[in-house]
């Protein structure tokens, strides 16, 4: 899911002009590296793009406690859904909505959405390039898989 392309740095308000020109979304969602390490520019973003109206998704590595407990609280008014807690890979479980391991919980702190939201299930997209190739993000099954390689 990274990207090795070389990083560009970019200041927060050009990123969010970025983000407000685009007339076909519903929000933004910030993960990894670990969002929260940026607190100062994080909390900044999500206030602008929620003031514009946009729906605000974080994922995180820190605990709900950890989260909780000190300035990073201050991120909670401004985001619609919250994912916390480190991936664990004995914990994999690939039917769960928007987490990759079993301990990892989901939270709505503005009350903009709530936990009948979440769907569980292996959801996979396939997208088809114009060059005839298939795309596939998500964690495929047998026959998918046996449709891309057949």
């Amino acid at each position: 899911m990274l990207s090795k392309r070389p990083k560009q740095l970019i200041a927060r308000e050009a990123l969010l002009q970025k983000i407000l020109v685009l007339d076909s979304i519903q929000g933004v969602t910030l993960l990894g590296g670990e969002p929260l390490q940026q607190l100062s520019n994080v909390l900044w973003l999500l206030q602008q793009v929620k003031s514009a109206g946009l729906d605000t998704m974080v994922f995180t590595g820190y605990e709900w406690p950890e989260i909780t407990k000190d300035e990073k609280a201050k991120i909670l008014p401004v985001t619609d859904i919250l994912i916390s807690g480190r991936y664990v890979a004995a914990r994999r479980n690939i039917n769960l909505q928007w987490r990759g391991s079993s301990n990892q919980q989901v939270h709505f702190p503005t009350g903009q959405y709530d936990a009948s939201l979440i769907k569980e299930g292996n959801y996979v997209e396939v997208h088809f390039e114009a060059d005839g190739r298939m795309r596939i993000l998500g964690f495929p099954d047998a026959d998918i898989m046996a449709y891309e390689n057949g």
